[in-house]
């Protein structure tokens, strides 16, 4: 894989994006995970893809983090483009998982189990401040937290393909926005 320089500050927006959110994550999950393939290559597959979005200028991210069976993103869009936003990523997901190779029919003593190419993809909208606040590089403060915040954040800080490495001074692996406050 290239290196490429350090895209944080230095990402061109296309003409009139917008430059904050509403605040809201979207959670887009497979229901047949990658396991034709390596799940690394799977996860490699996804920043491509989100990459390709990124470079033509159709999206603008400000954090993410990708998991074997989920993605979730924060998207520099209104709450009105959400729905356009979703559907364009979606496309690129699904025609990701169309064509590559390795995520082919998962055979098991010649009878096929799982037909990858067919796999769902589920999108949810999480509309929760502290929750996208973990993905654009804020932290939890209190200990008192729930359960489910605590472990977001310990996924997003040890994991490889999260934006923590963009806002901790990195260069991970799908181009983004730093969001700053």
């Amino acid at each position: 894989m290239a290196k490429r320089e350090s895209s944080t500050h230095k990402q061109k927006q296309p003409a009139g994006a917008p430059l904050h959110t509403a605040d809201v994550t979207l959670k887009f999950t497979f229901n047949y995970p990658g396991y034709g393939c390596n799940i690394r290559e799977h996860k490699i597959l996804i920043a491509r893809t989100l990459n390709e979005l990124v470079s033509k200028g159709q999206l603008v991210i400000y954090g993410y983090l990708i998991n074997v069976t989920e993605i979730y993103l924060v998207p520099a869009c209104e709450k009105r483009e959400l729905g356009a936003v979703q559907k364009l990523i979606t496309d690129a997901l699904k025609r990701m998982m169309r064509s590559d190779k390795t995520t082919g029919d998962i055979m098991n003593k010649g009878y096929k189990i799982v037909d990858m190419h067919s796999a769902e993809l589920n999108c949810i909208v999480i509309e929760d401040a502290l929750v996208t606040s973990l993905f654009t590089g804020g932290r939890l403060r209190s200990p008192f937290n729930k359960y489910y915040y605590r472990k977001l954040q310990k996924q997003i800080l040890n994991g490889d393909f999260s934006s923590a490495i963009e806002y901790s001074g990195g260069v991970g692996p799908v181009i983004m926005v730093c969001k700053v406050y």
